[in-house]
């Protein structure tokens, strides 16, 4: 984790996005728009966060504030209704300001990614999530929302994301009680552009009273963009499903589909 201090911070693209939020009128739209603001969070955008500092930071050769080694830090937290704490983070120093009697004070900040915060909620039992702009136009995510965007956020990096299952863990497979309608035209509208991808497969798997969607690919060429293409497609509409990816030359994924028919196939 790298700390950087007292660094001004713009996240232009973020506050775009947060814009198109707001302006969106239709349950869809709105879905789209929280799916691309959420998509910066994760893979782009740094946050503001208020600290108390048991040492002064220090320039680097840089040029640059940083901490010093050893020193320790405390961070801002906001108390819920519910006895929860949430860590607030900023865009900016105008949002940073807007909270009531910091404006004139002057306080430490530090700038930090959502995977810093992830960690940092994860260690420590109390936290409950992460509140961003929490005197504007505020986005909460809680600690459940932080771990299903840390799923998403691997998926869209290394095109799976999968549970944590022992090898023994037994896997029940079966169709969707409900299709998923949406996210299957999503993918299909997105790989009809490649012509690597042949055919794809959908099942769904059940692991420790767990469901996610199974995606078996039939393709040439990488498998990298493949299945970069189809976790882009499919994220807006997986909500917390887990879903993973597996090309057809795998033999758990031959077997999964065995019998079945094809969502996509190409045309020849």
């Amino acid at each position: 984790m790298e700390f950087v201090v007292n660094e001004s911070l713009e996240n232009s693209r973020l506050k775009e996005l947060c814009e198109g939020r707001k302006q969106a009128q239709s349950p869809e739209e709105k879905k789209q728009a929280t799916s691309a603001f959420l998509r910066e969070v994760i893979l782009n955008a740094r946050f503001l966060s208020i600290v108390e500092l048991s040492q002064p930071p220090v320039r680097t050769n840089d040029g640059r504030l940083s901490l010093p080694e050893g020193a320790s830090i405390g961070f801002a937290m906001l108390d819920t209704e519910e006895g929860g704490q949430y860590y607030p983070v900023f865009t900016d120093w105008d949002e940073v300001n807007r909270w009531p009697g910091l404006k004139d004070a002057h306080p430490q900040t530090m700038i930090l990614s959502f995977d810093d915060y992830a960690a940092m909620i994860a260690g420590k039992q109390e936290a409950a999530g992460l509140v961003i702009n929490p005197f504007g136009d505020s986005f909460a995510i809680d600690r459940e929302g932080i771990e299903t965007l840390q799923d998403k956020k691997q998926l869209l990096i290394t095109g799976q994301a999968r549970h944590r299952v022992g090898k023994d863990t037994p896997i029940l497979l079966g169709d969707p009680d409900v299709y998923p309608v949406e996210m299957i035209n999503a993918i299909c509208d997105r790989v009809c552009m490649n012509p690597n991808i042949h055919a794809l497969w959908m099942r769904v798997m059940e692991r420790d009273e767990e469901e996610s969607y199974l995606i078996v690919a039939d393709y040439t060429g990488s498998q990298e963009v493949v299945f970069s293409q189809i976790a882009e497609a499919a994220i807006p509409f997986l909500g917390r499903m887990y879903i993973d990816l597996l090309p057809l030359s795998d033999p758990f994924a031959r077997e999964a589909v065995e019998h079945t028919y094809p969502f996509y196939e190409a045309e020849s």
